[in-house]
């Protein structure tokens, strides 16, 4: 069995954009997927963060992985819909919430934790929750 890990990182331009530019112009995020064992990227995407690009990247991620699935993300709701409809019941889908904080206001945020989501927001006959 895989075992699947999802992270999202925000890019920014840092340059200058005119008045007239559009509002997606200037950041986006780029949806990486890795095998945890290994780190080696089996998906990813570039867009916003947002369910058409959920689906996408799932959908791809999909493509790329053969039998049962053993796949974590963040808390972000698209990717249920998403898991369910590309994994169905190939996989064991677990979402994390990551607790950050600081030493002192002024230092940046640590990862200091995380939490399993419960399984009352994810449909048990679709999925197990990772212990």
């Amino acid at each position: 069995m895989s075992r699947i890990t999802y992270s999202e990182a925000l890019s920014r331009f840092i340059g200058n954009l005119n008045d007239g530019d559009p509002a997606e112009w200037g950041s986006t995020m780029v949806w990486i997927a890795l095998n945890s064992e290994t780190r080696l990227i089996i998906s990813h995407r570039v867009g916003d963060r947002n369910s058409v690009n959920a689906h996408a990247f799932v959908s791809d991620l999909r493509a790329r992985t053969e039998g049962r699935c053993q796949v974590t993300s963040d808390r972000f709701n698209a990717y249920v819909g998403a898991m369910r409809e590309h994994f169905e019941q190939n996989v064991d889908f677990g979402q994390l919430r990551k607790i950050c904080g600081r030493l002192r206001r002024t230092s940046p945020k640590l990862y200091a934790s995380a939490e399993s989501m419960t399984s009352a927001r994810l449909p048990s006959a679709f999925f197990a929750m990772i212990s």
